[in-house]
């Protein structure tokens, strides 16, 4: 994983299409010079474990955060805000999940690609609960 906490940290994304996205959301989220907190921003990679990512957010994404009702059971209750599902003009597809995790409204930014290597289970999640993304970066 690669954890984006301010917006010089961009430059070091490889993919282009995840890198547009985080640059899009840092100048959506702030204005240069302001001292707003950003919250921080994780670029999901190939073999990362939904139990490391739930680590670095700080909550659950397969379970439901009031019980222990999984992802799949009926009364699953995710605690990410609404997915978004993006996709570019070459067919790459990312979901952003956003975990609001601070009262000033910050919180936690997954991009997860849609490519080989992402855990089966985080890709059925956003899915499952994913809308497309009105506008392309």
């Amino acid at each position: 994983m690669i954890v984006l906490r301010e917006p010089g940290d961009v430059a070091g994304v490889a993919h282009p299409f995840i890198r547009r996205l985080a640059a899009l959301k840092f100048s959506q989220i702030g204005r240069p010079g302001d001292d707003e907190r950003y919250g921080h921003m994780i670029v999901v990679e190939a073999g990362d474990s939904v139990e490391q990512l739930e680590q670095e957010v700080g909550l659950p994404i397969l379970r439901s955060l009031i019980d222990d009702t999984v992802f799949g059971q009926p009364d699953f209750s995710p605690c990410f805000e609404t997915p978004e599902e993006h996709s570019d003009e070459h067919g790459n597809i990312v979901f952003e999940l956003l975990f609001i995790t601070h009262e000033d409204g910050t919180g936690s930014t997954l991009f997860i690609p849609q490519v080989e290597g992402i855990s089966g289970d985080l890709l059925a999640v956003c899915q499952a609960y994913s809308m497309p993304a009105l506008k392309r970066p």
